[in-house]
């Protein structure tokens, strides 16, 4: 899982193949932008 906001993540896990299968609305507290959505990703 990765939150939405942290690009630099998704960028390296891209790097690996590794693909957004699904999404969390709201499903992470962030400390300053309040509730954000998460990634679950996977690689075969």
């Amino acid at each position: 899982m990765v939150v939405s906001t942290n690009t630099k993540a998704m960028t390296l896990w891209e790097d690996f193949d590794v693909e957004i299968i699904g999404n969390i609305p709201e499903g992470f507290l962030h400390g300053t932008l309040g509730y954000i959505d998460a990634y679950i990703i996977y690689k075969q």
